[in-house]
């Protein structure tokens, strides 16, 4: 945010302690680690599964290569709609 001049500092605008990378501020940063704490033990209870918190989960919402079977079925799912 400091290179495109929204911020005079390049310190993270929550903690202000570590520099404000986009993983620091949306996953790695002291305010944000009980949130993705909460947020994975719900999915694992949820879905039954055994998620690890990961920037690409917390982030992004990509989950490991070992649950293909829910990233087939979606990619199914919209593989239907494309032929319509």
């Amino acid at each position: 945010m400091a290179k495109l001049k929204l911020r005079d500092s390049d310190k993270c605008w929550r903690c202000q302690k570590e520099v404000g990378t986009l993983v620091h501020m949306l996953y790695s940063c002291e305010k944000n680690v009980q949130l993705w704490e909460r947020v994975v033990t719900l999915l694992n209870d949820l879905f039954r599964m055994q998620l690890s918190k990961t920037p690409a989960l917390c982030i992004l919402g990509l989950l490991p290569d070992k649950n293909t079977d829910c990233k087939t079925e979606t990619v199914d799912m919209f593989s239907h709609y494309d032929r319509m």
